[in-house]
């Protein structure tokens, strides 16, 4: 077990970068993962970062003013919970999970439950490649784009995503058009070439 609990970081970062040593707190290829309690305000890249790790907990913490994702989830990484979690002004999407083909599998059993997101430069809550994900009540405030966003991206050579829930979450005041905002409050996309599911269901549980 790696418990990581009650750390307070605080950077002035003013460039993005992307080495692991620029996110606040990074964790790669552990198990038994715990992430919880801890204040982060800013950092040249993620606030928390996990790439391949599994049996992960990420609960309770306060991530601010981050260049890239507040809370970003990478590599594979496999049985997470995501919970409790207040993400504001991030400098890209607050909460997203990303699997790109080069990692050879994709991210997967991840539950994201009753965080709270706002005032984000990008999604609220962004699946690019990933597979039996749940997104349930969380609250998402004013992203520049999409709250909810599921993807398959070919600029970034990610998998598909399939078997996501998305259900319960408050979405308000999401991509606004003034703000230059392009996608639909749920956004789902793929690419040429990505898998095809052969059903699906999209029912209005989300509330905004």
């Amino acid at each position: 077990e790696l418990p990581l609990r009650g750390v307070r970081l605080h950077s002035g970062a003013t460039q993005r970068r992307t080495n692991r040593e620029a996110h606040a707190i990074s964790a790669v290829g552990a198990s038994r993962l715990a992430v919880e309690g801890c204040t982060i305000e800013g950092a040249n890249a993620a606030g928390i970062y996990v790439n391949a790790c599994a049996d992960f907990i990420i609960r309770d913490n306060l991530v601010t003013k981050t260049l890239a994702d507040t809370i970003h989830i990478t590599g594979a990484s496999v049985r997470g919970i995501v919970t409790g979690n207040t993400c504001r002004l991030g400098g890209d999407d607050g909460i997203g999970v990303v699997s790109y083909v080069t990692q050879r599998d994709r991210c997967r059993d991840i539950a994201i439950v009753g965080n709270e997101i706002s005032r984000g430069r990008s999604r609220g809550i962004a699946i690019v490649g990933g597979e039996n994900i749940r997104i349930t009540a969380n609250r998402i405030d004013g992203t520049r784009w999409a709250g909810v966003y599921i993807a398959s991206e070919a600029s970034y050579n990610t998998y598909g995503a399939r078997q996501i829930w998305v259900e319960g979450n408050r979405l308000n005041d999401v991509n606004p058009v003034d703000g230059g905002g392009t996608h639909a409050c749920i956004t789902v996309v793929g690419r040429a070439g990505s898998s095809i599911s052969d059903r699906g269901e999209m029912e209005n549980r989300n509330t905004g």
